[in-house]
C-alpha cells in the first residue's frame, strides 16, 4: 500500500503540466499543437521563448526533485521508494491525466529526481548524450543511445541490480517517448527541419 501511495502521489505531481500552463499564459498557445507537440521544456523553449522555456524547465525539474525528496523523507526505511517515486513522476509528466494522457519527454523531470538519488548520473549521462549526438547527428537516435546506457551506468557504478532495473524502467519510459516522437517526425506529423537534429 505504501508503494502504491508513492507511485500515485508522484504520478499526480509529475502530471502537473507546466509546459502547457506556461505556454497558455505566456502566449495563449496550446503547446500540444505546435512544434514537436510535446508538452515539455524543449518545445516551449523553441516555440514560445527562452524565459518561458526556463520557467518550464524549473517546474519540470522541480517535479522530479520534489517527488523523490518526498519519498526519501517519508519512506526513509526504503531505498526503493525514491526510485518508484521518480518513475511515477516521469510517467505523470509523459502521460498527464490533466492533458488527456499527453505530455513531454520526461528528461527534465528525470534529471530533477536524479539530482536527489545520484547527482553524478546527470554529470555523466548528459555529456554521453551530447557525444552521441555529435557522432550520430541525430536527435532521436542519440536520445535512445543515452536511454540504453542508463541501466548499465546505474547498475555498474552502484553495483546494484535494483538500480539496474530502475535504469531499465526509466530508460524505457524516456526512450518510448523518443520513439513516438521519431515516428511522428518521420511521418511528417510535426513541424521540423529536414534533419531531425
Amino acid at each position: 500500500m505504501d508503494y502504491l501511495r508513492v507511485m500515485l502521489g508522484s504520478y499526480l505531481l509529475g502530471a502537473t503540466p507546466f509546459a502547457y500552463l506556461v505556454a497558455r499564459w505566456w502566449r495563449g498557445v496550446d503547446i500540444r499543437r505546435v512544434g514537436s507537440r510535446n508538452a515539455g521544456t524543449t518545445n516551449v523553449l523553441l516555440r514560445v521563448g527562452v524565459l518561458p522555456g526556463l520557467l518550464t524547465a524549473l517546474g519540470d525539474v522541480g517535479k522530479g526533485f520534489l517527488a523523490v525528496s518526498w519519498a526519501a523523507t517519508y519512506f526513509a526505511d526504503s531505498s526503493f521508494a525514491p526510485l518508484l517515486a521518480l518513475l511515477g513522476a516521469v510517467a505523470g509528466h509523459n502521460w498527464s491525466i490533466w492533458l488527456r494522457f499527453q505530455g513531454g519527454g520526461g528528461l527534465a523531470t528525470f534529471i530533477g529526481g536524479m539530482l536527489v538519488i545520484a547527482y553524478w548520473t546527470v554529470l555523466v549521462l548528459m555529456p554521453f548524450w551530447g557525444l552521441s549526438y555529435l557522432v550520430t547527428r541525430h536527435k532521436y537516435l542519440s536520445s535512445l543511445l543515452a536511454c540504453g546506457a542508463l541501466p548499465v551506468l546505474l547498475g555498474a557504478y552502484l553495483q546494484s541490480w535494483q538500480h539496474f532495473f530502475f535504469g531499465l524502467a526509466a530508460g524505457f519510459l524516456l526512450g518510448f517517448k523518443q520513439v513516438l516522437a521519431w515516428i511522428r517526425y518521420a511521418s511528417g506529423q510535426v513541424e521540423g527541419s529536414r534533419n531531425p537534429a
